[in-house]
């Protein structure tokens, strides 16, 4: 999809003034991080480290794998004023495009308190704490598969009054943000997540869902209004909790079929994913300079969120998504979900004899920590949904939009997947 001009502008004169520059080095070449007790850490001992998990499945297989532990909350934020929204043209080393957009304020705790040595990052000190005017805040999950019970504060604020952003900011209307949430690789994913996450009827001046008149528009709005059955999926998710083997940290040096050397941590079978170490220089940030690890997937990845009717009612699939860093142990995830680096599902949902793709895109995971990172993402609509796929995990929006509000219950995937129907909001 061809983005939109004003976006291209924008995102061009970011580019020119911040001149990104991103280069490999090893990891013995690094002013800032160091391998200590056989992890891979930041001298401050803040921002994050690089550990290894080892951990057993159903089945009794061992598995062990590098991951990312930042034990500290990370704030994912918009200010809204009058139905539009503060965005970041926020520049990362691993975007793709290298600027995309972002919520008002993302940031870690660390930057939050300056570790760094550089400015605190533009509007955090907004939400720092919770007052009158945040309407919104709930604790959302990162991917599993990749960092280890790592959350996130997602949060929606109203402002006080209009202050004129810098040029790295922009008021933008709310429904022109929809719009753009089906081009590929322009939202990032964490204002992917806090729009989702945050309450609907708040971000436009409308019943959510009555943008427009289609069949599809209004399937979506009976659905938000569906009655929510009790007990609800909580229950089963809360059971399914207690059976999983909790993993292990352990030595990088130590890991089986990880090869650990002086330029990379990567498999020996070649996939899923390896960590290397960058130097960024890169100017309006609030440090010009810095170096860090980050993880780089060997592949792209792939979702997709199936949709039918069952007895007139738009519902939704979801999988029990168990991944080995999630907080939670497990969460819902897409109807299907390849994570990159896997290799691309040999079978898919659009493959059913009724199935209309309502929209596909790229995106690519967030650039502070994954190096262009990109999955596919597809929304499908089967039409009535068969008996055979009944007993399945379908949700109506009402019950999506009831577990998302208390946070915790969809993973990092699901909520982006859950992002192509705002568009129709």
């Amino acid at each position: 999809m061809e983005r939109s001009n004003w976006v291209e502008t924008w995102f061009s004169r970011v580019r020119d003034r911040t001149h990104l520059k991103v280069i490999r080095i090893p990891f013995n070449a690094s002013a800032e991080w160091e391998m200590k007790d056989g992890w891979l850490v930041h001298k401050s001992g803040r921002f994050f480290q690089v550990v290894a998990i080892q951990w057993d499945d159903f089945h009794h297989q061992s598995h062990a794998q590098p991951i990312l532990r930042q034990q500290e909350m990370g704030t994912l934020g918009f200010i809204l004023n009058n139905f539009e929204l503060l965005m970041q043209a926020k520049v990362e080393p691993g975007n793709v495009g290298g600027v995309q957009m972002a919520p008002t304020c993302q940031a870690t705790a660390s930057n939050m308190d300056r570790i760094h040595g550089g400015d605190a990052p533009l509007f955090s000190d907004r939400f720092t704490y919770r007052g009158k005017n945040q309407i919104y805040e709930s604790l959302q999950s990162e991917q599993g598969s990749r960092f280890f019970r790592k959350f996130n504060r997602n949060a929606l604020l109203l402002a006080g009054s209009r202050e004129p952003p810098n040029e790295n900011y922009r008021w933008v209307p709310v429904d022109a943000v929809m719009e753009l949430l089906h081009e590929d690789c322009l939202i990032n994913t964490d204002a992917r997540s806090v729009l989702v996450c945050s309450p609907w009827e708040l971000l436009v001046n409308r019943d959510p869902f009555t943008r427009e008149s289609s069949h599809f528009a209004r399937d979506l709005a009976a659905s938000l209004v569906a009655p929510i059955p009790k007990p609800g999926i909580e229950t089963e998710l809360w059971s399914l909790r207690t059976t999983i083997h909790q993993p292990f940290i352990t030595r990088l040096d130590e890991l089986d079929g990880w090869q650990v050397g002086e330029e990379s941590i990567v498999p020996i079978s070649g996939k899923p994913f390896g960590i290397f170490q960058i130097r960024i220089e890169v100017a309006s940030r609030e440090v010009s300079n810095w170096d860090q690890p980050i993880l780089s997937s060997f592949g792209e990845g792939y979702a997709e969120l199936v949709c039918g009717r069952i007895d007139g009612v738009l519902h939704f699939l979801f999988s029990f998504q168990i991944e080995a860093g999630l907080g939670n142990a497990v969460e819902l995830g897409p109807s299907l979900v390849i994570e990159p680096g896997e290799g691309l599902p040999k079978t898919t949902y659009v493959a059913h004899p009724n199935a209309v793709v309502l929209a596909e895109y790229k995106q690519s995971d967030e650039g502070g920590r994954f190096f262009q990172d990109i999955s596919i993402y597809r929304l499908i609509d089967i039409g009535e949904v068969p008996d055979d796929l009944k007993l399945e995990k379908w949700l109506t929006l009402a019950e999506i939009r009831a577990l998302l509000s208390a946070g915790g219950w969809f993973t990092n995937e699901a909520r982006s997947a859950l992002s192509l129907l705002l568009p129709w909001l």
